[in-house]
């Protein structure tokens, strides 16, 4: 059976929430590293998600050097191994693809769950037991990639919507296409065609996604790919 790994993307710089996370100095804290719903991080909180999905062992995150004075402490006790770190933030593309490579070299059969560091859910269970359940629709179909879904409860123009070709209740539905920050009156229609929020956590095998950015992005995959061998962790 495949290893389920758990890829945590942390290398963002949090700028849409920049008024909020600013500091008194005027330094601006990425969201991920920032306390905002209790005594954890949202870094914190989609670790012990990732833990509890994949195992400790089995959980890589990925970060970036100039964010290391936060990102140490709360990734103190993790393998090192299992932290890569991006010089520079190159955008999300390549903050997937670096630590899909990295997984992909320990274990080529790893089926991977993607987590975004920035998110809250009261429902810990709901949302964590959703995962499981595409985990397991994609082991019956290993060539796909399975992208959550959320069902809207506001017209929110913030977010990215997924638009299903058909209904999802019995199982994974296609997609029609994506729709990003759409106007309030764009988004009043996406929730009447069905539309749902995407809070970008994709599911499949190492190889799979390699293939995508073979087909979206094959020069960026060829670089990455001439540095396979090489990929920084914390030292």
């Amino acid at each position: 059976m495949n290893s389920v790994w758990t890829l945590v993307l942390a290398g963002g710089d949090g700028t849409r929430l920049a008024p909020i996370t600013r500091r008194s100095d005027g330094e601006v804290v990425p969201k991920q590293f920032c306390r905002l719903t209790g005594r954890r991080s949202l870094l914190e909180q989609t670790l012990d998600r990732a833990d509890r999905l994949s195992g400790r062992s089995r959980t890589v995150t990925v970060v970036t050097a100039k964010h290391a004075h936060w990102w140490r402490d709360q990734l103190k006790g993790r393998a090192l191994d299992r932290i890569v770190v991006q010089e520079q933030n190159r955008g999300t593309a390549a903050g997937v693809l670096l630590p899909i490579a990295h997984i992909a070299k320990h274990d080529p059969n790893a089926r991977i769950i993607i987590l975004p560091s920035d998110h809250h859910f009261a429902d810990e269970d709901s949302f964590v037991g959703s995962i499981r359940k595409g985990i397991e629709a994609s082991q019956g179909d290993p060539e796909h990639v399975l992208l959550l879904g959320i069902v809207p409860d506001t017209p929110e123009s913030d977010y990215g919507w997924i638009v299903p070709a058909g209904p999802c209740q019995d199982g994974p539905a296609p997609v029609a296409r994506f729709v990003e920050k759409p106007s309030r009156p764009e988004a009043l229609q996406l929730m009447a065609e069905g539309g749902l929020w995407s809070p970008f956590v994709l599911m499949g095998k190492a190889s799979t996604l390699r293939d995508l950015f073979a087909l979206s992005a094959p020069r960026l995959l060829e670089g990455v790919a001439k540095n396979w061998t090489t990929i920084r962790t914390v030292r």
